[in-house]
């Protein structure tokens, strides 16, 4: 029974801080410190003025994101923009130049271990089920009702008190634990004789599908997710991109993964120009769109302004001396500080316009062959020399 003490799941609920790290890649200077909770005003996150620098460098600045519950984003851009950084910011080991990074309250902020499951002594479903703090939180409760109980203690009080305990870890989930399990592991590429091996005996790259099993059996409300499809093959990618489609907290997934971002996120995020673009509401193919819809519309209307300036300075260098129309060419000047002012005459900023850069191979054409036949079989018979033609009589023709 999943009741039982000798359950292979049966595992008391380490704190969560205990077990939680962050991952970044990028060289800044870190403190290992928690994620900051304050008032979010009903965010699960909130960055507001948010800048960082690497060493004197300035790396990214007025980064202003506010994360509801259930959306899901994807944070894009080059490598070295800051996406890692970004994600360090939130989990306390990136120091801020300024601004804030808040959770709320009430969230519970999950993320992945550098270390992923490195020392444990725990089965792989162990390790996996670890973090379910609900369902083992209600487990331990029942496990000590049905000590006691065991031990004489048949009063009223303590009926009730598991009767309570088994009610908390049926709502939990409790019972189909073991299914909920083995089916992230199998998503994982973990095989059912898989479950009962030590973490220990697999390899670095295995113990990090474990970790990130873990992760996300533990259903934090704000899950962070820094390239987790790096150490996982085809199909278990594909598992993750339909997993997180369906995840009901909050999340920030850094990927180069084009798949896991379509079907993973809701929200993009890039990171470009030293700052972030938000894309609300956006798959990562909107996305695209949008992005470049901006770019147009932005370009076209610095365009605009200029070429309407540039109309402005031509009547006032024409008829600014003139003593008939002085006042209307002072009336054009005070129009062109006007969208100065207003920032009309500033050229877009490099994070909307800017485009990637994407390389072209361009190969000379390839070599003809000598002979119009590149192979030629006639009548030709495959097999052993001592026995029946395994393919008899084969005529094939390669150009």
């Amino acid at each position: 029974s999943i009741i039982g003490t000798t359950n292979p799941l049966s595992l008391q609920m380490s704190a969560v801080a205990e077990d939680v790290t962050t991952v970044t890649s990028e060289s800044v200077e870190e403190e290992p410190t928690g994620p900051s909770v304050g008032d979010t005003r009903g965010a699960t996150l909130l960055l507001e003025d948010v800048a960082i620098s690497r060493g004197p460098t300035p790396l990214i600045s007025n980064v202003n994101l506010r994360i509801e519950p259930g959306q899901r984003w994807g944070i894009v851009g080059p490598n070295g923009a800051g996406k890692s950084t970004l994600l360090g910011a939130i989990t306390g080991t990136v120091r801020m130049d300024d601004g804030i990074a808040l959770v709320g309250p009430r969230v519970r902020v999950g993320y992945l271990k550098q270390t992923a499951v490195s020392g444990s002594t725990r089965t792989v479903a162990q390790e996996a089920a670890s973090e379910m703090i609900e369902i083992n939180t209600a487990r331990a409760r029942m496990e000590r009702a049905e000590v006691a109980i065991a031990g004489g203690d048949t009063s009223d009080d303590m009926l009730n008190e598991l009767e309570a305990a088994t009610e908390e870890f049926g709502n939990a989930g409790g019972w189909v634990q073991e299914q909920e399990v083995d089916s992230v592991l199998r998503g994982l590429g973990f095989t059912p004789a898989d479950s009962d091996r030590l973490c220990s005996d697999f390899s670095g790259g295995w113990q990090m599908r474990i970790a990130l099993a873990r992760l996300l059996l533990s259903k934090p409300t704000l899950l962070l997710l820094d390239e987790p499809s790096n150490h996982l093959d085809s199909s278990a990618r594909d598992w993750l991109a339909t997993y997180l489609s369906n995840y009901d907290g909050s999340m920030v997934l850094v990927s180069h993964d084009l798949n896991l971002l379509e079907k993973g996120v809701n929200s993009i995020a890039e990171v470009a120009g030293g700052t972030v673009l938000r894309y609300v509401s956006c798959s990562y193919s909107k996305y695209l769109e949008e992005k470049e819809f901006r770019a147009k519309s932005a370009q076209a209307e610095y365009e605009r302004n200029m070429a309407e300036a540039a109309r402005l300075q031509a009547y006032v260098d024409k008829w600014g001396a003139s003593a008939t129309k002085a006042a209307s060419a002072q009336s054009r000047v005070k129009m062109l500080e006007k969208m100065k002012k207003e920032g009309k005459l500033t050229p877009p900023p490099v994070a909307v316009v800017e485009t990637k850069f994407r390389p072209e191979l361009v190969l000379p054409p390839p070599p003809k062959a000598i002979g119009e036949d590149l192979l030629v079989l006639k009548d030709a018979d495959i097999g052993y020399d001592d026995g029946v033609p395994l393919l008899p009589n084969i005529s094939l023709k390669v150009k």
